[in-house]
């Protein structure tokens, strides 16, 4: 029943976030590891 514009606009919606989480995790892996190339134990046992 839901109209077709809001099924597209939630799969943009869906494509854009993910591609926004992608893209904040490649950017937070390679400033870490450019930035501290010392420290890659620490950083990885962050969770």
């Amino acid at each position: 029943m839901a109209p077709f514009g809001f099924t597209w606009l939630t799969f943009t919606a869906f494509i854009v976030t993910g591609l926004t989480v992608v893209a904040a995790i490649l950017w937070a892996i390679f400033t870490r590891n450019t930035r501290n190339t010392r420290n890659t134990r620490n950083t990885r046992n962050t969770r």
